[in-house]
């Protein structure tokens, strides 16, 4: 508070505070109000809806904003956390923060019936440059934009064939982690993977955005012997920096001590090999009383035998061909996601979604793209234009009515079909 100028230090102010004025797409920015007061304040308030272009917004509950008291130049004041609000933006370009109506009610008296007297200000405007990533995307980024840093530790790195291992993983940064699903997207390599979440949070720390997630993966050993992981990378572009980086889990070797069942053993070892019974043609009957035919005598059984192999090339054919089809039509997981749009109440949560849909499908994130990119990278798949309409929709004020978020449900309906169908 000490680089205050001098002309704001008066007996009741209302500071504007902004994370940063240029940032990338798919960086956070916070967006603060301060209310500075030397009086006892009753409540106090924004008189304006908040609405800013450009941004998606997601506020800090009212119960988790704080006051405290403070000095400036030698005077005692109470500030107050007056509005705290995460801002993402969802295009490139330079958005301004216009100045807002606030009232202060000041108490003006003690005793049974109390009074106050409404004090109304007004907030300093500001700007905000979004910047697009640049074009040199690594094929595997991972829609992080910020510093990201990453934790991890093994539970242990001996085990007993058919017992597991745990790899813990806590990311942190300045950066939305709300875009990293998953860290073993690929899976590990002769281990079966099973992988969770267990928490998610984000707050801020000196006015600057600032999030953590942590996971937990569960990691079964396909083999008995020495086990080598690999390192796993994730990547993510660096603000400070200006290029992407790759953020490292350290890899380990794993002594699986112990071996397979001896039955499940062979079957590893024999898997390939497949009996076979010939079919014996008997005889060959040529008969006089039947010209221009050829009449051929087979045992039952060998005909029974054909048709099971038949039948069982048939299931074969079903299996490879069109359960993979009917799979992704019913997949369990986009479903899932598509179901919560019925419970989200305003754009946020529907944007939210509408990412992670997207990002499950095609492994980008919308929120570190620009509408050109999402418009190359879906147009094969005839949802662009819908992903697109519902992003202009976002932007609009209807967005935030009952009648706008019955629209967009409407809309993610197509996506998710569309998604269904790729």
């Amino acid at each position: 508070a000490k680089d205050l100028p001098q002309e704001e230090v008066s007996d009741l102010f209302v500071k504007t505070i902004i994370s940063d004025n240029e940032v990338y797409l798919g960086q956070k920015v916070i967006l603060a109000y301060e209310l500075y007061s030397r009086y006892n304040i009753e409540n106090c308030g924004f008189r304006d809806t908040i609405e800013i272009d450009g941004f998606m917004q997601n506020d800090v509950p009212k119960d988790n904003l704080k006051a405290e008291y403070v000095e400036l130049e030698g005077k005692r004041y109470v500030k107050y956390e007056a509005r705290q609000t995460y801002l993402t933006p969802i295009k490139v370009g330079t958005f301004n923060i216009p100045e807002y109506n606030f009232q202060a009610n000041i108490s003006t008296g003690g005793g049974f019936f109390s009074s106050s007297q409404a004090e109304y200000l007004k907030t300093e405007a500001t700007q905000i440059i979004v910047k697009p990533l640049p074009e040199n995307k690594p094929a595997d980024f991972s829609g992080i934009v910020g510093k990201l840093d990453l934790q991890s530790e093994y539970s242990r790195l001996e085990v007993p064939f058919g017992d597991s291992l745990t790899l813990k993983v806590s990311a942190s940064g300045n950066c939305d982690l709300s875009v990293l699903d998953k860290i073993t997207s690929n899976g590990i390599s002769n281990f079966t993977v099973y992988e969770t979440e267990k928490s998610m949070q984000e707050n801020i720390i000196g006015n600057q955005y600032w999030s953590k997630r942590d996971y937990e993966i569960i990691l079964v050993p396909e083999k008995s012997g020495e086990v080598k992981i690999d390192p796993i990378y994730i990547s993510y572009f660096d603000t400070e920096s200006g290029t992407y980086k790759q953020a490292e889990i350290p890899g380990a070797t794993i002594t699986v001590t112990g071996s397979a069942p001896q039955a499940q053993a062979q079957v590893q070892n024999q898997g390939g090999n497949i009996a076979y019974e010939e079919v014996i043609i008997d005889r060959i009957n040529y008969s006089p009383n039947n010209d221009g035919y050829l009449t051929l005598q087979l045992k039952l059984s060998h005909i029974f035998i054909v048709l099971i192999a038949l039948i069982a090339i048939a299931l074969l054919v079903i299996l490879v061909v069109f359960l993979p089809k009917v799979y992704r039509r019913q997949d369990k997981k986009l479903a899932e996601m598509f179901r919560q749009v019925n419970n989200a109440s305003d754009k946020n949560g529907i944007y939210n979604i509408l990412n992670n849909m997207i990002k499950y499908r095609f492994n980008f994130s919308i929120k570190a793209s620009s509408k050109d990119l999402i418009k190359t990278k879906l147009t094969k798949y005839e949802i662009s234009n819908t992903v697109i309409e519902i992003m202009d929709y976002l932007e609009t004020d209807k967005a935030n009515s009952d009648e706008g978020v019955s629209y967009l449900k409407g809309k993610m309906k197509e996506v998710y079909l569309g998604l269904s169908k790729v």
